[in-house]
């Protein structure tokens, strides 16, 4: 090979470098400024935004043999349980006001939505928030049905609290 021809492709070499070099610093750039309207989106919908990248323990079932859906039910039964035993005992010393008229509201889907995106944040990754609604047979947050509401909201304060 001719020293000639090989400064040649030593030359188009370093253009292709060149290239590569621009579009990676283009690419970092888009994902930048993504990320910045990430956290302008979560600010603005009062997620507090985290840089935490930790994963969370294994959401296996606790006890052995216990299936995805005997863990779903006893879950919501658990929820139930603590729903009840917050309203109070119904003798009017546990209600929230004066009046005897609870304070306490049903969960919303954007009560839900709010607390998935705290799983998101504070583990880093939207795939713990998604494992939850998975367990109850959902692909995305639209999907949530009402019925699951307190279960999964349930389920995300638990993954919160384990990170803790």
């Amino acid at each position: 090979m001719s020293l000639e021809k090989s400064m040649q492709e030593l030359a188009e070499s370093n253009n292709k470098l060149a290239e590569a070099q621009n579009n990676l610093a283009e690419a970092q750039n888009n994902v930048a400024s993504q990320y910045q309207e990430m956290i302008a989106f979560f600010a603005a919908n009062g997620v507090p935004a985290s840089a935490s990248a930790d994963k969370p323990a294994s959401s296996k079932p606790e006890a052995k043999g216990e299936t995805a859906a005997q863990r779903k039910k006893r879950e919501a039964a658990e929820a139930e349980a603590a729903a009840a035993a917050a309203k109070g005992s119904g003798d009017g010393f546990d209600d929230d006001d004066a009046s005897g008229e609870s304070t306490a509201t049903e969960l919303t889907a954007d009560d839900v939505k709010k607390k998935l995106f705290e799983v998101k944040d504070k583990f880093g990754d939207k795939s713990f928030a998604l494992e939850i609604i998975a367990e109850y047979g959902y692909k995305a947050l639209p999907d949530i049905q009402e019925k699951d509401f307190d279960a999964i909201y349930a389920d995300a304060e638990k993954a919160l609290k384990r990170k803790k």
